[in-house]
């Protein structure tokens, strides 16, 4: 499970990056893409969808981490752990 997590960490980061990109770019690529103006072209629901997705990556990273480390510690428990026979 952990692997399916980080794949899919993966690819949110890398969407966040394009948008992070597009939006420095772009600051009303909603307008240019649909035509609708949420914003009325100022760029700041460009700027709030990137932030929106740019801090679920960073959480998503964190547990995505916490995961592997949790993943990490049992196999090495698993591997010192004494066995019972005694050997």
């Amino acid at each position: 499970m952990p692997k399916v997590r980080a794949l899919l960490v993966t690819i949110l980061l890398l969407i966040g990056v394009a948008l992070l990109i597009l939006t420095a770019a772009e600051p009303d690529w909603i307008e240019k893409l649909t035509g609708a103006e949420p914003d009325a072209a100022n760029g700041s629901a460009e700027v709030l969808i990137t932030l929106a997705v740019v801090s679920l990556v960073v959480v998503s990273g964190l547990s995505t981490i916490m995961a592997w480390r949790s993943v990490a510690a049992q196999r090495r428990d698993r591997l010192t752990r004494p066995t019972a026979d005694g050997g």
